[in-house]
């Protein structure tokens, strides 16, 4: 059993659970599951509460998390050698925070304690972060995805003190604020149904509202 884990689902079908803690201590496995759950390949360093996407190369990044202190680490993993590779670290550390790759295959991270409206995109040419702009209020426990429209949607989470009960949405320009589900939720899930003109779906163990 795990928690606070990063689940990625990669081209193939294979699905990765990264990180997170048994309970007892922070964990360095990634567990990957092809029709049955097998051992793949361990980080670099054990964290928790970090978040992973794959990028328009099919690479995957893992970022953040917790592990003793609040972490910046950045690994990548190549699906077809399935090894962790170090890379460029956060320009700040934080965990619970959420991980999206827009239409053009770049990584956005968005959010997490420590650095709650964090806009930071990966520039691979370059092999270094670069700032985007940083959401209008902070959030963790949050989820992030690009749909079919390009735009990059926040859904669920909040601060520490308050659940949000709303959507943010970056269009590219500017970010806009939404209604959210009817019940605001923390460690929000979402997936994209329908067409490009609807909204993220979005799941959690107690709630799904379209």
């Amino acid at each position: 059993d795990r928690a606070q884990a990063a689940v990625v689902a990669l081209p193939d079908g294979r699905i990765l659970a990264i990180g997170g803690t048994d309970g007892a201590e922070t964990l360095a496995t990634t567990l990957v599951y092809d029709g049955a759950w097998s051992d793949g390949p361990p980080l670099l360093t054990a964290r928790r509460g970090g978040a992973a996407c794959v990028d328009g190369e099919g690479l995957v990044h893992f970022v953040g998390g917790y592990g003793e202190v609040q972490r910046d680490e950045h690994e990548i993993l190549d699906p077809e050698e399935m090894v962790w590779t170090s890379a460029a670290p956060l320009p700040q550390a934080g965990w619970e925070l959420a991980c999206a790759t827009d239409l053009s295959g770049a990584v956005h991270v968005l959010g997490g304690e420590g650095r709650l409206a964090r806009h930071d995109v990966w520039d691979a040419a370059l092999g270094q972060w670069q700032q985007g702009e940083p959401m209008p209020e902070g959030r963790l426990q949050h989820d992030a995805l690009y749909g079919p429209d390009d735009r990059l949607w926040i859904v669920g989470g909040g601060t520490r003190d308050e659940v949000r009960p709303d959507l943010l949405v970056w269009d590219g320009a500017s970010w806009q604020q939404l209604p959210g589900p009817p019940v605001p939720v923390r460690q929000a899930g979402a997936a994209w149904l329908g067409e490009a003109d609807a909204e993220p779906a979005v799941d959690t163990a107690a709630i799904r509202s379209l």
